[in-house]
């Protein structure tokens, strides 16, 4: 009896934590692994594209419009052609300006047949001496002033002439494309009227308000980054234009309403193109990272990080991304090739965790 009372006590609590472990055991072994799909990572060239809507712009755009009333004798040119700096556009009635002119001419002849006057008889008063007055002297310099004033207002005027005669022909002042007028031979023009418009399309430009944070941070990668920066236009009838533009001008001030800055693009022309045309501008920056979905992606104080599948069991990793196109995310940093990530059911998930992949 003293013996079986020894013995009760000792082996009571053997036998209590073996069945302790034994339903842990059971216990672990009923809870169901967490379902999760997941997807292989793969390294690739990305593009990531952000569009921009704007108008097309020539080059150079001039409108050439008539500086003097004059009617129209000859017009050399038809709407569309390409034309050449200094190529002669239109021939204005210059008989009026030309009339003028010989008028000028002919004044000026008469003073300075009175200026040559003035001369000898100031020349011929000085070495006279005291043979004449003071005020005789005084005379002869002042007409000799007088006439060399006139000279010269006319010289003057004869200028201004010349300048009005050569407005009625009219060149072009740009290498480019001319358009459509309603003038014709014959009209009369008035001084000021637009008569056509030459645009140098060899190029185009198109201007487009980018947010400040985008321009500042293509800035910042095009400085310090391997990322690759193109632009590229779009048209309303989904044509892609082939030729690669090149940055023009940043503006020097952000619009303070809008928080954005005016950026021009300029594109070479290869014919296909026209000032005036929607289009638009999509800024692309090719980088390599691994496309996933973006709700695959999660955030905490420390950052933004994914899981991972190594072995069955659940593993965290710290990335960086870039937004993309509908739910999709870029990873840029942080993943290589061939992991498996997943992509559904990261919900309650935990580092360390076992998991049954779907799929």
């Amino acid at each position: 009896m003293n013996i079986r009372t020894v013995l009760l006590p000792l082996t009571f609590p053997l036998i209590l934590v073996g069945c302790q472990e034994q339903l842990a055991q059971a216990v672990v072994a009923d809870i169901p692994q967490p379902k999760v799909k997941t997807q292989l990572t793969y390294i690739e060239n990305i593009n990531i594209d952000r569009s921009y809507p704007g108008y097309l712009e020539p080059m150079e755009s001039v409108d050439l419009k008539a500086r003097v009333s004059a009617t129209i004798l000859e017009k050399h040119f038809v709407a569309g052609q390409e034309v050449e700096k200094g190529d002669l556009l239109f021939r204005l009635d210059s008989q009026e300006f030309e009339l003028a002119l010989l008028k000028l001419d002919a004044e000026k002849a008469r003073i300075a047949a009175r200026f040559m006057s003035a001369q000898k008889n100031y020349s011929r008063a000085k070495k006279m001496g005291q043979a004449i007055s003071q005020q005789q002297l005084e005379s002869h310099e002042t007409e000799l002033k007088l006439t060399k004033a006139e000279l010269a207002a006319v010289e003057h005027e004869i200028k201004h002439a010349q300048i009005i005669l050569s407005r009625t022909e009219i060149f072009s002042p740009i290498t480019g494309r001319i358009g459509q007028t309603d003038w014709s031979v014959g009209d009369l023009v008035q001084d000021g009227e637009l008569l056509v418009n030459v645009v140098d399309d060899s190029k185009v430009k198109i201007k487009v308000s980018i947010d400040e944070e985008t321009v500042l941070k293509a800035v910042d990668d095009y400085r310090h980054s391997d990322i690759d920066y193109s632009v590229h236009l779009n048209f309303v009838d989904g044509r892609y234009y082939d030729n690669q533009g090149r940055l023009e001008y940043v503006d020097n001030t952000v619009n303070s309403k809008t928080g954005s800055l005016q950026v021009g693009f300029l594109f070479d022309n290869d014919d296909s193109v026209f000032a005036g045309q929607y289009a638009k501008l999509t800024l692309r920056n090719s980088i390599d990272g691994t496309l996933l979905p973006e709700k695959s992606v999660t955030a905490d104080p420390a950052g933004q990080f994914v899981y991972l599948v190594e072995e069955g069991i659940v593993a965290r990793r710290a990335v960086e991304t870039k937004p993309f196109e509908g739910d999709q995310v870029v990873i840029t940093k942080g993943l290589a090739a061939n992991e498996l990530v997943i992509v559904e059911g990261v919900q309650k998930l935990a580092p360390g965790m076992a998991v049954n992949i779907e799929g």
